[in-house]
């Protein structure tokens, strides 16, 4: 009868813990999924209002950025802020200052953020010219000053702006010497195409330190299509040397096989040098008969480049180079099936400068398009022939 009371108690104890355990973790689940739920209704609700703010107020949207209603495109600060430069400007042409100044303040409180110097320098300049016109001869020299203090604030520490201050200055030689202060170390390829592009824009005429930018950037990225094709154009210009063309397209054909219009140019200043060089020879003969047929042959003599100096030198270790990496039997395999006729014939066409009339790779192109009958590339490739020195095959046989 004493053990009864002893055993029954512990399974009361037992059974009255579990449910304590229990309802501690029920409510805990229940917070959390109450505090989610409130968290999304709240968050649903800001974006409701915030995109009634944005159709009513759009200086709420030029603030914010938000209230978008549309799936893709601009936002609506864009558009705003977009309608309210067209408004500014073509009211302040119109002389309707009351007005502009209306769209000014909206304008002004929706880009308060805003540090572009070239945005900020239009909206208080037009400030400034609102001063002037609302209040005539009364405007006071503070009014000018708050202006002024408020544009230097919007504008922000002028430390990041050096190079861009100078050039809104027009001192563009500072602007070059104050971005290369920025790099410690050895020009880089970015350095050589930000003075490059600075040059361009606001140094056009200065062909020589223009051209020198490119060559550094060739030399340091040999692929680049974009340096070359600026060096081309300065050069179809007049405003760059044929030799100095000449030492760039091989460089860049050293690192790539080359597009058509590479091997092109190629060719074409392979002809203004050999015709130059013709010419030359001619004058100093007297304009013999065997100078005047239209075309060289053999006996002339090669051009200075190809044979002096250290660029002598290159250009005989590059044309043997070359044999194998643009004009072997199986490259012009490729080329003769890859059916880009115009490629095959610029090719030939640098090729018998550098190799001769009779060089395989020459002969071969010719009976290909000969057997296309396209006339037009044929004439071409002629020219090229009939005014070829191929000054690699007279080295090699002397």
């Amino acid at each position: 009868m004493e053990e009864e009371p002893l055993t029954e108690p512990k399974q009361e104890n037992q059974e009255s813990e579990t449910p304590t355990k229990i309802n501690r973790k029920a409510p805990r689940k229940l917070h959390e999924f109450e505090d989610q739920s409130s968290a999304k209704a709240s968050s649903k609700a800001r974006k409701i209002k915030g995109a009634l703010l944005a159709v009513n107020k759009p200086s709420y949207c030029l603030k914010k950025g938000v209230g978008s209603l549309q799936c893709g495109g601009e936002s609506l600060r864009s558009q705003h802020r977009k309608r309210l430069w067209r408004l500014l400007k073509k009211l302040i042409r119109r002389h309707n200052w009351a007005d502009a100044s209306g769209v000014l303040s909206v304008l002004l409180q929706g880009t308060v953020r805003d540090q572009s110097l070239s945005r900020n320098r239009a909206k208080y300049s037009a400030a400034l010219e609102l001063l002037n016109h609302i209040k005539g001869q009364t405007i006071s020299s503070r009014k000018i000053q708050s202006v002024y203090e408020l544009w230097m604030k919007k504008v922000g520490p002028l430390k990041n702006w050096s190079t861009k201050m100078l050039l809104l200055g027009d001192q563009v030689h500072e602007a070059l010497n104050e971005l290369e202060t920025l790099f410690h170390s050895s020009e880089t390829v970015l350095q050589l195409r930000l003075k490059a592009s600075l040059l361009e824009h606001f140094d056009s005429g200065n062909y020589v330190k223009l051209s020198t930018c490119f060559e550094d950037i060739l030399k340091k990225d040999p692929t680049c299509n974009d340096s070359l094709a600026r060096l081309v154009l300065m050069h179809r210009r007049g405003d760059y040397e044929t030799e100095n063309l000449v030492e760039m397209l091989a460089l860049h054909l050293d690192s790539s096989y080359g597009m058509c219009e590479t091997w092109q140019e190629l060719a074409s200043c392979f002809l203004k040098l050999s015709q130059c060089e013709g010419d030359r020879v001619s004058t100093c003969f007297g304009g013999s008969d065997r100078y005047n047929e239209g075309y060289l042959d053999h006996s002339n003599k090669i051009p200075e480049l190809f044979t002096n100096g250290e660029s002598g030198k290159t250009w005989r270790l590059r044309s043997r180079w070359w044999l194998n990496r643009h004009f072997h039997d199986r490259i012009l395999i490729s080329d003769n099936e890859s059916g880009d006729l115009t490629l095959l014939t610029y090719k030939a066409a640098a090729a018998s400068h550098i190799y001769g009339r009779h060089f395989e790779y020459v002969v071969k192109t010719t009976e290909i398009i000969e057997k296309e009958n396209d006339m037009e590339l044929y004439s071409f490739l002629q020219t090229h022939i009939l005014n070829s020195v191929g000054f690699y095959s007279l080295k090699r046989n002397t």
